[in-house]
């Protein structure tokens, strides 16, 4: 965008803008496209007026059931990801994203020549199983308002926890460069080695920083589309996150405990 108001009718006649879709018109406040309804009404026709009364032409009977697009036309797809689309992908491509587990049997799609966005699970061999089958990705639907209230809520720790994690790198990296430079100087092995396992923590902190800015970045995003997916894809962010928090921590006790093994021993053996 920014697109006219005809523009976005045009996209909704095209199938291209479905009322799950979020708008906005200063790029702050967004909405659901279902709330303006200018952009669903039924468009006018223009009656031309025949004197001449004439009998309807025959018509063929419309088939009960819709049937799917073929998908080895070659076609390209656009999915429904995080209540926007996205796209254009090939059918292969779309196909192996479905097998990866990046999108589920509820996902909508939509290719060129279809009325609407459909599930994928009713294109012919784009996705195995049906609806609800896969557990690493949700459809697409409303999220409580207390949920949504104590996930923004949780933002601002979030945030505060990030940029300590930067300070903490900053002061790390400061103190691990201060013990290498002296280390250097008196040829001290153990201090350059204690200023390099420094190095080492501090771009683990850095690492666990990014992920937290990325945790709320995905808090953020949810404001903008407040769905099922956009909430999963906060979840995952989250997730990942704890993972390596107990990973780092692990790994930091393991080092502080060999640390204080040393030193017993050292002490031991200089008695």
């Amino acid at each position: 965008g920014p697109y006219p108001m005809e523009k976005l009718k045009q996209m909704v006649d095209r199938g291209q803008l479905s009322r799950i879709h979020q708008i906005s018109e200063d790029g702050e406040i967004w909405r659901k496209a279902s709330e303006v309804p200018e952009l669903f009404e039924p468009r006018r026709r223009v009656e031309v007026y025949d004197p001449e009364p004439r009998e309807p032409e025959p018509r063929e009977p419309e088939p009960n059931r819709k049937e799917p697009p073929d998908p080895t036309t070659g076609k390209q797809w656009y999915v429904e990801k995080g209540g926007q689309p996205h796209g254009p992908l090939p059918f292969e491509a779309l196909q192996a994203s479905f097998a990866r587990g990046e999108f589920s049997p509820n996902t909508k799609v939509w290719s060129d020549g279809m009325k609407d966005w459909v599930e994928a699970y009713t294109i012919p061999g784009l996705v195995n199983g049906g609806p609800g089958d896969d557990d690493e990705a949700t459809s697409t639907g409303e999220i409580d308002d207390q949920v949504l209230s104590r996930l923004f809520d949780s933002r601002s720790w979030v945030i505060t926890v990030a940029v300590l994690l930067v300070v903490w790198a900053l002061l790390a990296f400061v103190g691990a460069f201060y013990t290498m430079v002296v280390g250097i100087k008196a040829s001290d092995s153990p201090s350059v080695i204690g200023a390099m396992v420094q190095f080492l923590l501090v771009a683990l902190m850095v690492v666990f920083a990014i992920m937290t800015f990325s945790y709320s970045s995905a808090i953020q995003a949810i404001k903008v589309t407040p769905d099922n997916s956009s909430l999963h894809f906060a979840m995952k962010k989250l997730n990942r996150l704890w993972v390596f928090s107990a990973s780092y921590l692990a790994g930091l006790t393991v080092l502080i405990i060999i640390a204080v093994i040393i030193i017993i021993t050292t002490t031991i053996v200089e008695l």
